[in-house]
C-alpha cells in the first residue's frame, strides 16, 4: 500500500502520504476499467443504538 498511497498523495494535496498510511486501506480483488485495484476498509458498526 505504500506505493498507492505515494501516488494519491502526490495528486490529492488534500490527503497527506501519513494519512493515507493511516486509513487502513486493503487491496479488493475488483479493479477499475484501467486495472487499478479498488481499495477497501471494513468499519465497524457503532455501538449502540443509531438514532
Amino acid at each position: 500500500m505504500p506505493t498507492w498511497c505515494k501516488t494519491i498523495a502526490e495528486r490529492l494535496t488534500a490527503l497527506p502520504l501519513h494519512q493515507c498510511l493511516n486509513t487502513g486501506l486493503q487491496p479488493g480483488d475488483g479493479r477499475s476499467v484501467r486495472g487499478i485495484p479498488l481499495w477497501f476498509r471494513d468499519i465497524k458498526p457503532a455501538s449502540g443504538p443509531l438514532a
